[in-house]
């Protein structure tokens, strides 16, 4: 039998996809190692979510969300190389409509939300274990990763890529 970290899980803010305030993943891991067996810890912290490779030994769920965000990794390849055979594939939480015709910003928050709604539908399978955590810890790192887009780290972006390109020209 699985461990259950009743207390955990119960003590964890929750989380939702437009929120602005959630836990850092380090708060997270400091906090998880409070609780979780060697074993689990280890489990929690291969939970990556920008890495879709998968290891031996990874548990169902790792396994399960690696092959669906591998799978919407393709799509989206299909998309931006217009590869129509890619691009025609779609998942039960993504498809190219889902972004297509959307400014970057907005297709990648569409990504995100995909990626977040998966999530969400495998948590009731697993409430109070060390798989509702990794998923968690995903869903951390999804909003980490949104918060990063802001219109000062965007225009700051734009602007060194407009110089690189303005050198390039002059030489």
């Amino acid at each position: 039998m699985r461990n259950k970290y009743y207390y955990l899980v119960a003590s964890l803010p929750r989380l939702s996809f437009d929120g602005e305030d959630f836990l850092s993943r380090d708060k997270f891991m400091e906090e998880c190692r409070r609780w979780l067996s060697a074993e689990d810890m280890k489990r929690l912290a291969g939970m990556d979510a920008e890495n879709p490779g998968i290891n031996d030994g990874v548990p169902d769920i790792a396994r399960r969300w690696k092959a669906f965000d591998m799978e919407t990794r393709e799509i989206l390849f299909g998309i931006r190389t217009k590869d129509s055979r890619a691009a025609l594939k779609e998942n039960l939480y993504f498809s190219k409509e889902k972004i297509e015709g959307r400014d970057p910003l907005s297709a990648e928050k569409a990504i995100a939300k995909a990626r977040w709604d998966f999530v969400e539908g495998e948590e009731p399978e697993y409430m109070f274990d060390v798989n509702w955590l990794m998923l968690y810890y995903v869903k951390l790192q999804i909003l980490e990763r949104l918060a990063q887009f802001t219109k000062e780290k965007g225009k700051e972006t734009f602007q060194k890529l407009c110089e690189v390109k303005n050198e390039q020209k002059n030489w």
